[in-house]
């Protein structure tokens, strides 16, 4: 099980840590399992949520 903090696959329940895997909320293993439209609509649906959040980035060479 996932640390309440780690994103978990909606079909399987693992651990997700890839950037684009959290968006979607599907492992990539998972992701193969879907039909190319259902993939692509999720992803559409993921880019319009993340659209909204807001990004603060730090020079950690500062």
């Amino acid at each position: 099980m996932p640390a309440p903090d780690t994103a978990a696959c909606r079909r399987c329940g693992k651990p997700l840590y890839d950037p684009r895997s959290v968006a979607l909320g599907l492992g990539s293993g998972c992701a193969r399992h879907l039909r190319p439209a259902d993939l692509g609509l999720l992803a559409d649906v993921a880019a319009r949520a993340t659209a909204q959040l807001t990004l603060t980035f730090t020079d950690e060479d500062e």
